[in-house]
């Protein structure tokens, strides 16, 4: 059986998935040695570059900040936020 590793839309954030990735990814795991590592990661970069060009110039500093009358929101990568358990004590404005 095959793995699918990003097919799932949650895991997604800039990444081109299908597949061939799911396949890379598979070989990655597998992969016994440094030189195997390299070698998978050579073409995932590959394909990276090819299905989405991009640049990425480092890590960027993220702050979320909510009133202490908010709860059940679920921050993720890329200051995207999951709404589906929010609510507001009080409720109101």
């Amino acid at each position: 059986m095959n793995a699918v590793f990003l097919r799932d839309p949650d895991l997604t954030v800039g990444m081109a998935t299908g597949a061939e990735t799911d396949a890379l990814l598979g070989d990655l795991k597998r992969a016994e040695t440094p030189d195997e590592r390299a070698a998978v990661l050579d073409e995932v970069r590959a394909r990276w570059n090819d299905q989405v060009p991009a640049l990425v110039h480092g890590p960027t500093g993220e702050v979320l900040v909510w009133s202490d009358r908010i709860h059940g929101v679920t921050d993720t990568a890329n200051s995207m936020v999951l709404l589906d358990d929010a609510r507001i004590d009080g409720g109101g404005r």
